[in-house]
């Protein structure tokens, strides 16, 4: 029936008085709040009414709703029944577009008529409402899912913080608990496959999924921690229209503030969620006890896997890769930096701290933990000191201390922060290794991470080295990475090449690859006298890297360098991380950089594309 003609038979239906009192934005509102609560009318009816047809009659506690919220008279029943038989039909079949649009007004409605009844401006159910159990005997029969939970909670929008209801479905005959992005079975939780547009962040915070890309956007160009991510979007977007809601509502349980760990969560589960979506698998992750924690199984296999694997070997495009003379070239630029990884103060110890503030892991603190920190000193330390009870080896403690105190100590920290290589060293605390490493001050020591870059740039592979940029741990990196054959580039910048062309000069893996050392280091490092390093190593003589017109260069050498600077702003982010997040977290940094950075050639025409894949 066409909503005009019945709209009409209603009013007629009524008495004359009732008539003059209704307006037609009642009318109107009436439907689009319909439509907003469509699974709450849903809810209460038979288990076998089918999901896409309206109800013939409302639930009792849905009609007084939208009596108080419309001012249409409830009393007889009759006119909010008569009124929704003639709007269900386009009210359920998602005409009523208007009902999902962001309103200042609608929420207002609810918030002053709907919390006594249970009814909220958004109302947060699983994506079914029928068990997806294989052998579901109640599935079968065409029953659905009936028995709901429902509690408060908050949920975080681009219009503002807004309170709302979650309602759990349960399976009596499977045991299985039904949530807005998962389901929960014998203590583990199963996340339902493909990207929604809101997503769980704490035990009653929920984020819009655009919400949780801002966060990761500032995190990316702005090098913005969780805290002030938390922070901007608690003072800039979190008033919806200009007003707390569940302060205005009373009795809200919440208070509508978005805390650093609901961003570094939302950050998490997106980030797995999206692999698990290009992987064609499910993401999983135990269900009880405390929040901390309860991802990393997920992360760590993700973080595991992505060292073996870097879709980016297969990039070309036409700003790293060259046809000259009829041969194609293909150019990589590898690169160190120190960013704060905390790791074991033993030298080339890759044993995970228990935390990041301690200075061994648990082998090596029973070796050395309780040893003085002065450098080649075999002393026990004494009570409530670094040191040994030697009076000279006391003294460099208290300076060091004093130091610490000290006005050029706090600019050198400040420098610290900003620097893309910060110093981890200081001249006399000794880390005191059996390996006999230099002088470092009574923290974890950060280790160095490997960045290969392809220009504009996209970024390979990242990877920790231990103790020392070594040649031998890039040429284990490099192996590794380009491992499938026709992968490997025809150059490899390295500032240090010379040594490492030495090194693999009957290595199989690098016949015929160009090992040449960057721009900027071959004529500031690299002595003239340096035979080897000449002949090899100059980038001047191979004409294929060479620019054309008043470009002297084709391939910019230095890109992984200027990377760094991008790379070293999250040395203060991470230093307080564990090994596992610290990974997971600057992986994703990196892999987010790249999408921008594809984005970017597509938009110059330089033709992003990937060969050599299956």
């Amino acid at each position: 029936m066409d909503v005009i003609p019945a709209v009409y038979a209603w009013l007629s239906s009524l008495d004359s008085h009732t008539q003059q009192s209704i307006q037609f934005k009642q009318i109107l509102r009436f439907m689009t709040l319909a439509a907003r609560i469509r699974d709450d009318i849903l809810l209460p009816q038979d288990s076998q009414h089918p999901s896409d047809q309206p109800p013939e009659h409302l639930p009792f506690s849905i009609h007084l709703f939208l009596a108080d919220a419309t001012g249409i008279p409830s009393n007889p029943l009759s006119i909010i029944d008569g009124l929704w038989k003639a709007v269900r039909g386009a009210v359920w079949n998602g005409s009523m577009a208007i009902a999902t649009d962001p309103s200042s007004h609608q929420a207002a409605l609810f918030t002053e008529h709907g919390t006594k009844y249970g009814i909220g401006y958004r109302s947060l159910y699983p994506p079914r409402r029928m068990c997806d159990n294989i052998g579901c005997t109640r599935t079968a029969a065409g029953r659905a899912l009936h028995k709901a939970e429902q509690r408060q909670v908050l949920l975080f929008t681009m219009e503002g913080t807004v309170p709302a209801w979650s309602i759990h479905l349960y399976c009596q005959t499977c045991k299985i608990n039904y949530h807005h992005n998962f389901s929960v079975h014998a203590g583990c939780r199963t996340y339902y496959q493909g990207i929604p547009s809101i997503l769980q962040v704490g035990e009653h915070q929920f984020a819009e999924v655009k919400v949780i890309n801002s966060w990761i956007t500032l995190m990316v160009v702005g090098w913005v921690s969780a805290t002030n991510c938390a922070r901007f979007y608690n003072t800039a977007i979190a008033a919806h229209h200009g007003k707390r809601l569940s302060e205005e509502m009373g009795g809200w349980k919440f208070k509508d503030e978005v805390g650093y760990e609901h961003v570094y969560d939302g950050f998490t589960i997106l980030s797995l969620l999206e692999y698990a979506e290009g992987n064609n698998t499910a993401l999983s992750a135990r269900h009880t006890g405390e929040e901390f924690g309860r991802f990393d199984d997920a992360v760590r296999l993700l973080v595991q896997r992505r060292r073996f694997s870097h879709p980016e070997v297969y990039h070309e495009c036409d700003v790293c890769t060259r046809i000259f003379k009829g041969k194609k070239y293909r150019v990589v630029v590898t690169d160190g930096v120190t960013v704060g990884r905390p790791c074991c103060n033993t030298h080339n110890c890759k044993t995970a701290l228990e935390s990041p503030k301690n200075r061994f892991c648990k082998d090596c603190k029973e070796l050395y933990g309780d040893k003085c920190r002065i450098k080649g000193c075999q002393e026990k330390q004494v009570k409530e000191r670094k040191t040994c009870a030697e009076e000279k080896h006391q003294a460099v403690e208290d300076l060091y201390n004093e130091r610490g105190k000290a006005r050029f100590q706090l600019q050198q920290l400040l420098l610290r922060a900003w620097v893309t290589h910060p110093e981890s060293s200081e001249p006399v605390i000794s880390s005191d290794t059996p390996t006999g490493d230099r002088s470092k001050p009574p923290e974890p020591v950060p280790a160095i991470d490997e960045l290969e870059e392809v220009e504009v740039v996209t970024s390979v592979a990242r990877e920790t080295f231990y103790g020392a940029e070594g040649v031998g741990s890039v040429i284990e990196l490099l192996k590794r990475v380009y491992f499938i054959k026709g992968t490997m580039p025809e150059h490899i910048f390295y500032d240090t090449n010379c040594i490492l062309a030495k090194a693999v000069a009957d290595d199989p893996a690098f016949e015929g690859v160009k090992l040449t050392v960057d721009v900027f280091h071959f004529r500031s490092k690299h002595k003239e006298t340096d035979e080897f390093c000449q002949k090899n190593c100059n980038p001047a003589a191979h004409e294929e890297l060479l620019g054309e017109g008043s470009k002297a260069w084709f391939f910019n050498s230095s890109i992984a360098e200027q990377t760094n600077v991008w790379f070293g702003g999250y040395h203060s982010i991470c230093r307080e991380m564990s090994q596992l997040r610290y990974d997971f977290f600057l992986d994703e940094m990196i892999r987010r950089r790249n999408a921008q950075t594809l984005e970017r050639l597509r938009a110059k025409g330089s033709n992003p594309r990937n060969v050599y894949r299956a």
